[in-house]
């Protein structure tokens, strides 16, 4: 366990579907790259979704099982004392098929603060090789919001 990282609060059902809730406190000068104009990060350093990294539909014979089917909320506000710019305009995007969706969402909320949310469910277990087109559809934006730098730009003074 990290020094860096304190649970503030922890709420979990103990009934299925198990929905859980945790609010933690972290340091996130640990996942950024800060210099004196810029700071920035990518999101798989901050958020972990459940996906099969590098999963691919081509030549798939198999049916792909999932350990569970599942729904992960995850939302990071960024307030600094200062202000900031995010660069690059508000983006609120969505893949969706049968297999589940994903939505993610940057935007600058006011001069001092950034916030980041994504939302990712799984609505099946089980897919068929000829339908495996439709988890790499979803993984593959998953793979690639994960891997996008995400830049914030500092005022002078900051």
């Amino acid at each position: 366990e990290s020094d860096s990282i304190q649970l503030l609060s922890a709420n979990a059902n103990k009934k299925v579907p198990f929905d859980a809730e945790y609010k933690m406190k972290y340091n996130l000068a640990d996942f950024f790259n800060i210099d004196k104009e810029k700071i920035t990060f990518q999101l798989k350093d901050i958020f972990q979704h459940i996906i099969s990294e590098g999963f691919k539909a081509e030549n798939r014979d198999l049916t792909y099982y999932s350990d569970f089917v599942f729904k992960d909320d995850f939302e990071l506000a960024i307030k600094f004392d200062k202000e900031v710019k995010l660069l690059e305009d508000a983006v609120d995007n969505k893949v969706e098929n049968d297999f589940g969706f994903f939505t993610y969402k940057f935007e600058q909320l006011d001069d001092k603060t950034i916030s980041i949310s994504t939302n990712h469910v799984q609505l099946q277990e089980s897919v068929e090789a000829t339908e495996a087109y439709l988890i790499e559809q979803i993984f593959s934006i998953i793979e690639e919001i994960e891997n996008k730098k995400v830049v914030i730009q500092l005022s002078k003074g900051c």
